[in-house]
């Protein structure tokens, strides 16, 4: 698979494992249907998932310093110990998911080469453009300020993110640190997600006090950066978004908003 992240391929590895063993009359299953989430069983697999990645990768870290002078080579160990011994994974996965988590390892752990930053510093100013996470106008003289000029990795650097310009957006340091390392909308605390519907005034007034920048990234991630009505980029957006209700007799949480730029937000 061309230009794919060492820690996306862990990702799709773990998910493909459980996607077989899954049971298609389960209690989530029926949770979904009966509350209209058709995708509430996917959605807790890939949440579950994106947990485990982060579990293998800094426990293959921890092995890395404990047993750096072993005889055996560290990822044998961590294949033997952890990966047989603690989690009961068969010898013939072992091998197959001990190279996916370190390969990851290692990626997360190189910068992004300075000719890489300067290129696309260089050409997102030349062409004014906006924070791809958030919007923003970012400030591209600037170095130690909200609005700053930085990079963001597509699949996340410390989940084996490679610095290649392919896995790179460009990002205020604002976006960038309140990203952290979330993957798409699964990734986030979907369950923390509810606004109250206040109609009382006419105008949702609730709703525009509680949106919260934690709220406003996990719908981004849902809808993949863009308008989900037109595909334009929330960077092209200069008449900025909105979040708007899929279901108007249901409150705002995470599958219940769609994400529209000013000409679709009617």
């Amino acid at each position: 698979m061309p230009n794919t992240n060492p820690g996306e391929k862990l990702f799709h590895w773990i998910l493909n494992r459980y996607k077989r063993q899954r049971a298609d009359n389960s209690w989530v299953s029926s949770m979904g249907r009966e509350f209209d989430i058709p995708a509430l069983e996917e959605f807790l697999l890939r949440s579950t998932t994106l947990m485990l990645v982060r579990r293998l990768i800094w426990n293959a870290s921890w092995y890395e310093t404990r047993y750096s002078g072993d005889k055996l080579t560290v990822i044998e160990v961590f294949e033997k110990d952890y990966l047989g011994g603690s989690l009961g994974f068969h010898r013939r996965e072992r091998r197959d998911l001990g190279r996916l988590v370190f390969d990851a390892l290692h990626v997360s752990r190189k910068k992004i080469p300075k000719s890489v930053r300067r290129k696309l510093h260089d050409r997102a100013r030349a062409l004014n453009q906006r924070c791809e996470l958030g919007g923003c106008v970012i400030d591209y003289d600037g170095e130690n300020t909200c609005s700053s000029f930085s990079l963001d990795h597509i699949w996340p650097h410390s989940l084996g993110g490679v610095s290649e310009e392919w896995n790179l957006k460009v990002a205020c340091k604002r976006c960038n640190s309140k990203r952290q390392n979330l993957v798409e909308a699964s990734d986030a605390h979907y369950e923390h997600f509810h606004v109250k519907n206040d109609w009382s005034s006419g105008e949702n007034d609730s709703f525009r006090k509680e949106l919260n920048w934690d709220f406003r990234l996990a719908a981004l991630l849902q809808a993949g950066f863009q308008c989900e009505m037109c595909d334009m980029p929330v960077e092209k957006m200069e008449g900025g978004l909105d979040f708007l209700l899929k279901n108007k007799d249901e409150n705002y949480n995470m599958f219940n908003i769609l994400v529209a730029c000013s000409r679709h937000r009617r």
